[in-house]
């Protein structure tokens, strides 16, 4: 029996992305109900509490309904996914059931892509054919498994060369990207929550309450762009270390990740702090 590949866990059990998401809202609303109730002249004033509380509330059972939508159309699906590669074929599971298909039924092995979103593989075999997407789970080793046994059929013709390793370098890169995501979630949490309440504390020196609202906004979105930036740096290593002609990417370092969020967060920080006291002064 060959290696079985299934979606990532965030999809296969979809309570940690519908958790994540929830406790996401209620953080970030809190916080910015907090930095705007703190501004007005009376703090406890109950009729702006309540109606804090109530759009809250709203909130979250609309996003409760859109979660509910997403796991009935969408999530429970992904917990019946899986492929495997054996010898001689590849076992795909569904909902519908187990399809097997032998390498030698497949007449062609595409690469479609949209631009800015990203791409997925596409097995035909005969009239029918299955599709993967890089959210599937170490599917970097699946495309050069699937390569190698198709190497060993001479079916080399059944695929682009150029268009496998694009999408087998983005695969490598998304599967460390995943893997950084679930390591450094609660961090970044933590860090968010840290950088709202330092940034509302210099916003606090000042009377000016749209410093206080807008530091306290920035304070949960600028992290995110600063992580995205560390992975588009990281994403250029991977890029410009891989090669094309030996169909080689490079596996993540995790020592030079670690340098690259810490020395972030660090120049991050600074950045941030200057710019709160230059939007107090």
């Amino acid at each position: 029996m060959g290696k079985k590949y299934v979606y990532r866990k965030h999809l296969r059990k979809p309570s940690i992305i519908i958790g994540s998401v929830m406790g996401f809202f209620i953080l970030v609303y809190s916080c910015l109900a907090f930095a705007v109730l703190s501004s007005l002249e009376n703090k406890f004033d109950k009729t702006a509490v309540i109606i804090f509380i109530s759009i809250g509330v709203f909130m979250l059972i609309v996003i409760s309904l859109e979660n509910l939508i997403l796991y009935f159309a969408l999530f429970r699906r992904f917990k019946r996914i899986s492929v495997e590669l054996t010898d001689d074929s590849i076992i795909y599971n569904n909902l519908k059931g187990t399809t097997i298909i032998p390498y030698s039924d497949i007449t062609n092995v595409r690469f479609p892509s949209i631009r800015y979103i990203g791409g997925w593989v596409k097995i035909i075999y005969g009239k029918k054919n299955i599709k993967l997407t890089v959210v599937l789970e170490n599917i970097g080793d699946l495309i050069t498994e699937l390569r190698e046994k198709l190497n060993e059929l001479n079916k080399q013709d059944l695929y682009n060369n150029h268009r496998m390793f694009k999408f087998y370098k983005t695969s490598k890169y998304s599967d460390a990207s995943w893997k950084r995501i679930y390591k450094y979630f609660k961090k970044m949490m933590i860090f968010i929550v840290c950088n709202f309440f330092v940034g509302f504390g210099i916003a606090s020196l000042t009377h000016k309450d749209n410093a206080k609202f807008g530091l306290g906004f920035a304070g949960f979105m600028l992290p995110l762009i600063a992580y995205i930036i560390c992975e588009i740096i990281l994403a250029r290593k991977v890029s410009k270390k891989s090669d094309e002609a030996s169909f080689y990417v490079p596996e993540s370092d995790e020592g030079f990740e670690r340098k690259v969020f810490r020395n972030g967060s660090i120049i991050y920080s600074i950045i941030y702090l200057i710019l709160a006291f230059l939007v107090v002064k």
